[in-house]
């Protein structure tokens, strides 16, 4: 018996630094987790678009707001994300202003 097993294929749209960093605003990524979308989306896209997105740790930068759909992640609880084939991941750095 052969089991196939499905990997999900997310959208991720990259918006502000992140975006002009990747050089796109939309990238397709393949993973098991919200983790390994993450460092998949890092490893093509260069070091300028690491160091923006993750800290010295390998962990997202304090600050950046992670929405999948509509509902904001807690940068935390990351592994414990359960992906669908066919979501919507942004991923907005933090914003100034004044």
């Amino acid at each position: 018996m052969v089991v196939s097993v499905i990997v999900p294929r997310v959208t991720v749209k990259l918006h502000g630094v992140l975006k002009d960093s990747a050089g796109t605003g939309r990238v397709e990524v393949e993973g098991d987790n919200l983790v390994q979308v993450l460092e998949r989306l890092g490893a093509g896209h260069g070091e300028r678009f690491r160091a923006v997105l993750f800290d010295d740790h390998g962990k997202v930068r304090s600050g950046h707001q992670l929405l999948l759909g509509t509902a904001y992640l807690d940068p935390r609880k990351l592994a414990q994300v359960v992906l669908r084939d066919g979501d919507t991941l942004h991923v907005m750095p933090p914003i100034a202003g004044g």
